[in-house]
C-alpha cells in the first residue's frame, strides 16, 4: 500500500477534485434553498454566492487548462494505457457547460437559481465519472509514485500550480481551494504552496477578496 512520503500528483490532484466537488454540491445545495420562497437570500448574500459560483469556475477552467496544457503530455509516455485524448475530449464538453455557468452569474435574472441549478447538475453528471476515471489511470497516488521521483512531482506540481494560477485571479482561487476541504486536507494541500501564501497572502493580504465566500466554506 502506498504510504506518502514527501510530495505526490496524484495524492494532490485528489484534494483539488475533492476540493471542486464539494463547491459544485454545495453551489446545489444552496440553489434549491433558494428557490425556495423561505430561502430566498437578500442581496448581500446573493452576491457572496454569486462570486463563489464564480471562483469555482475560474478554479475548474485553470485545472482543466493545467491537465491539457502540462500534465497529459508530461505523462503520455508513462501511462500508455491512460485514455488522455478521451478525458481531454470531457474536459471541452465540462468547458461548454463552464460557459453556461460563467453566462449565467454574470447576468443574474428571471430564474436565476433554477437556471444555475439545472447546469450545476449537469456539470456534476460530466464531473464525477470523468475524475473517476482519471484516478483510475493517471491520479492513484501508488501510480504516479511509480513512475515519478519526489523531485519530479514537486517540480510538476509547482509548474502546474504556477500555470493554473496565471489563469485567474489567485486571491480568490488559492483560499476557495484550501477552504472547501476538510482541516487535515487542507493541511496536506497547503504543504505544497509557498509559506508565504499559506501564512501571509491568503489570511491577511488576499482576505478582503475572499472573505465574502465563507458563508460556503469550510471553517
Amino acid at each position: 500500500m502506498y504510504e506518502q512520503n514527501g510530495p505526490n500528483l496524484g495524492a494532490t490532484m485528489i484534494l483539488i477534485h475533492k476540493a471542486i466537488t464539494r463547491s459544485l454540491e454545495v453551489t446545489k445545495m444552496k440553489c434549491q434553498d433558494f428557490i425556495l420562497p423561505s430561502g430566498k437570500p437578500d442581496q448581500s448574500r446573493q452576491d457572496s454566492f454569486i462570486l463563489y459560483v464564480s471562483t469555482m469556475v475560474m478554479v475548474i477552467n485553470a485545472h482543466h487548462i493545467g491537465e491539457d496544457d502540462i500534465i497529459f503530455p508530461k505523462l503520455r509516455v508513462a501511462l500508455t494505457q491512460a485514455p488522455f485524448d478521451e478525458l481531454s475530449s470531457e474536459h471541452k464538453l465540462m468547458d461548454e457547460v463552464l460557459t453556461k455557468l460563467r453566462q449565467t452569474v454574470e447576468t443574474p435574472a428571471g430564474d436565476f437559481f433554477s437556471n444555475l441549478l439545472d447546469t450545476v447538475t449537469r456539470m456534476i453528471a460530466l464531473w464525477t465519472p470523468h475524475i473517476a476515471k482519471e484516478k483510475q489511470y493517471i491520479y492513484s497516488p501508488e501510480i504516479t509514485a511509480a513512475i515519478m521521483s519526489p523531485e519530479e512531482h514537486m517540480k510538476m506540481l509547482q509548474e502546474t500550480s504556477i500555470h493554473a494560477l496565471e489563469q485567474g485571479n489567485p486571491a480568490l482561487m488559492v483560499p476557495f481551494m484550501m477552504r472547501n476541504l476538510n482541516s487535515e486536507d487542507r493541511k496536506a494541500f497547503a504543504s505544497i504552496l509557498p509559506p508565504e501564501m499559506t501564512q501571509t497572502l491568503v489570511p491577511t493580504v488576499w482576505k478582503p477578496q475572499w472573505a465574502p465566500m465563507l458563508p460556503f466554506m469550510l471553517e
